[in-house]
């Protein structure tokens, strides 16, 4: 998953606080929210002078806005882990309840299903490719993309192992 995807689940499931979030939606979304809560606050520097530290006008609406979808995929991260997610009431436990989330937040979520629901979409390894299934027929515009392969092979500007290399990453083998 990447950060624009992560970040576009994030607000699709605004408060959803059903199923599981895998690590990288959690994390590239609260990266997202960190970012407009900096330019947030910047605009209330440069519009109304308040200081970085401050909080104004324009960060208190955007940290309001984003506060839910930030809790539910909290959540939702936790869900993945096979916790509740009341689990996250511990962050009001001071310095232990955020480091002990912190840690929960970066375990690998269960594999398969879980009470929870079926495991996210990135899994396995929360981003990691996993094995591909080989794919029963060729894609539409595979042999074009191995015919350039074999004239750029053809041409010498790929070696035989290279060549070999890229037609298997595209036939999948």
């Amino acid at each position: 998953m990447n950060f624009q995807e992560a970040v576009r689940t994030c607000l699709v499931k605004y408060a959803d606080f059903n199923g599981r979030a895998s690590r990288p939606e959690m994390w590239f979304g609260m990266l997202a929210w960190v970012g407009v809560l900096f330019i947030a606050s910047v605009l209330d520097t440069a519009v109304f002078g308040i200081s970085i530290d401050g909080f104004g006008v324009f960060y208190t609406l955007t940290a309001l806005g984003l506060f839910l979808p930030g809790l539910a995929v909290q959540v939702r991260r936790l869900h993945d882990t096979d916790r509740s997610g009341w689990w996250v009431l511990i962050s009001l436990v001071p310095i232990v309840g955020v480091i002990l989330l912190i840690v929960w937040w970066c375990q690998p979520g269960t594999g398969g299903t879980n009470r929870f629901g079926s495991e996210p979409a990135t899994a396995p390894g929360d981003g990691a490719p996993g094995p591909r299934a080989p794919r029963s027929a060729p894609q539409t515009g595979d042999l074009e993309r191995l015919e350039r392969l074999h004239a750029l092979r053809e041409s010498g500007a790929l070696t035989d192992e290279e060549f070999a290399a890229e037609k298997a990453k595209l036939l999948q083998l």
